[in-house]
């Protein structure tokens, strides 16, 4: 029942039997959009430092959809470290951050991500490369991919790239994939 409701409508439930109080901190979905705090950062950002810290470390977490345009590039990637550590099996973050390599640890879980709206810098794909064995979905939408060398991966199945710009060249060697879609892509390559 909690999977449907926004986050702080399913933490409100703990109000409402003493039997619900954790039930919250094991939800298998998490979703945290700043539009749910009409806007109001400091309350949101509260609320979702407090709601990732008392999750259920043991709890299956099937999808994790983080949105919010005005957090700092390390908070951004403290958030999506600390969730992807929880075994997220499907990842969505919106926001304006800059990424790189120390935002993706090592996951045996991950199975999805979707980046919206972010800076990806050197280095980022170095983890999903190599340390994320069974990504089968890769999707950059409205992203800067910024001195980015190659995307590859043995397990990569589909990869979207929606209307991004690309710093430099890019390679990608998926040797499993079976679907790409390469859509309004923008590229400014150095001279």
């Amino acid at each position: 029942m909690m999977y449907f409701l926004p986050m702080p409508e399913a933490v409100r439930t703990s109000l409402l039997s003493t039997s619900w109080r954790y039930l919250w901190a094991s939800t298998p979905y998490i979703r945290i959009d700043h539009h749910d705090f009409m806007d109001d950062n400091e309350k949101m950002e509260k609320f979702r430092d407090r709601l990732l810290l008392l999750r259920d470390s043991t709890a299956f977490l099937d999808e994790a959809r983080i949105i919010d345009h005005t957090v700092a590039s390390t908070t951004c990637t403290v958030w999506i470290r600390h969730v992807i550590m929880h075994k997220v099996r499907n990842h969505h973050v919106s926001g304006l951050g800059h990424l790189d390599s120390s935002a993706i640890p090592p996951s045996n879980h991950l199975k999805t991500i979707r980046l919206q709206f972010l800076i990806l810098g050197y280095g980022l794909f170095r983890p999903l490369n190599y340390d994320c064995r069974v990504l089968q979905l890769l999707q950059l939408e409205d992203c800067v991919l910024v001195d980015l060398k190659e995307i590859s991966s043995r397990s990569l199945k589909v990869l979207h790239i929606i209307n991004c710009l690309i710093t430099g060249s890019l390679l990608i060697c998926a040797s499993n994939l079976t679907h790409l879609s390469i859509v309004d892509m923008h590229s400014h390559s150095r001279a």
